[in-house]
């Protein structure tokens, strides 16, 4: 009688008792028995094994073929890929900066300003009052001339009250300034645009104050930045006038690796250096805003934690490796050594002799009365049932 409606072979060949398509493990013939059937299935795969019989290394799945033992490696390389460029993405969005100046020129002088040629930077230059020019170097170029020029500013101050007058002066500058007011005044002199904000909100931030109603103070400029020079009154209605001279190195502008005029939006090739110089041309001042990009290259990043991981497996493998039997000492009067093998052959001999002081085969039993062989354990003879 046939067992089972099953397609190819029935539910008990291995075949699915509704549906699908034919997979018994069996032969297709419906006529054999169920435990043929079931026997054939789990032992008997020569046909759906090519390998079977011949030598093979490693294990082999349901139908002789090998096992994909290198997915677990493929995922972890995946794995560390994706956690790589996840910290990537992290470290360079991090490191991103932006950098902003405010250029104040003097007619016919110019300012240096240096980035980082390490990152890809990019550079917004809007030119707010007058002209400006923006030369790319590679390194602060010399200063081949100096400009001279002078400022005069008066006015009225109520209490509490201040006014400043700022310029971007580079290194080598040198200024004279002097005040004359009505009633007495507080002078101070600012370096950095920064400082100057803490300034006007409170703090003592100036690098230089003086009191008094008329006054002098004379800088030589060592480091290339913004200054600031301010007056604030202590009485209403206290008139003041304040005179600022000028002596300012100019870059030589010649040599420079591209030049650009006005407003300007620069990145990639265009700031090819690590310092642009910013020159007035016109006979007015001239103020800009300039704001530099600065981001670690995506690539650079992605490479050194590359790098550092691929190091770091490389040393945890090295410490997980077994190291190489170490050669030991014999403890003989000679000091002669003996090798790994020898000490393995050695300590497997003295298990041996330890474990057979306790494995001991038991002597035969014989029953007293009627001298038949009986079990060591035995309490009466399986012969004549006398008492051991």
């Amino acid at each position: 009688m046939k067992r089972g409606g099953g397609h190819r072979g029935g539910s008990f060949g291995g075949g699915r008792s509704s549906g699908g398509s034919f997979r018994g493990g069996g032969m297709r013939s419906s006529r054999m028995s169920r435990s043929s059937r079931r026997y054939h299935h789990h032992h008997h795969r020569r046909r759906y094994r090519p390998y079977y019989g011949r030598p093979y290394y490693g294990r082999r799945g349901y139908y002789g073929r090998p096992y994909r033992s290198g997915s677990g490696i493929i995922g972890l390389i995946v794995f560390l890929f994706i956690v790589m460029l996840i910290a990537t993405i992290f470290i360079a969005g991090a490191a991103s900066s932006t950098t902003n100046h405010t250029i104040e020129l003097a007619p016919g002088t110019s300012f240096a300003v240096s980035y980082s040629s390490f990152s890809d930077s990019g550079v917004k230059i809007d030119v707010i009052n007058g002209r400006m020019e923006t030369y790319i170097f590679n390194g602060e170029p010399a200063k081949s001339q100096t400009v001279s020029k002078s400022y005069n500013y008066s006015g009225t101050l109520d209490s509490n009250d201040y006014e400043y007058a700022g310029l971007s002066l580079t290194d080598g500058s040198y200024a004279s300034v002097t005040w004359v007011a009505s009633s007495p005044v507080n002078y101070y002199a600012i370096r950095g645009e920064q400082n100057l904000v803490k300034w006007e909100g409170g703090d003592n931030t100036h690098f230089y104050d003086n009191y008094g109603d008329t006054g002098s103070h004379t800088l030589t400029v060592s480091k290339s930045d913004n200054y600031y020079f301010a007056v604030e009154s202590l009485t209403p209605n206290n008139a003041y006038t304040m005179n600022i001279d000028l002596t300012i190195p100019v870059h030589d502008l010649t040599g420079s690796k591209s030049q650009f005029s006005g407003s300007q939006t620069l990145s990639g090739s265009d700031v090819n250096g690590d310092t642009m110089v910013f020159y007035n041309p016109t006979s007015d001042d001239a103020r800009a805003h300039v704001s530099i990009e600065s981001a670690f290259s995506f690539g650079v990043v992605f490479i050194t934690i590359m790098a550092l991981t691929i190091g770091g497996l490389y040393l945890l493998y090295k410490r997980a490796k077994p190291k190489a039997s170490q050669n030991t000492s014999t403890g003989s009067s000679s000091g002669g050594q003996v090798g790994a093998k020898e000490e393995i052959q050695q300590t497997l001999l003295n298990r041996n002799n330890t474990a057979s002081q306790f494995k001991t085969r038991p002597q035969a039993k014989y029953c007293d009365t009627c001298g038949s062989a009986v079990l060591p354990n035995s309490k009466f003879c399986i012969e004549c049932g006398q008492k051991i």
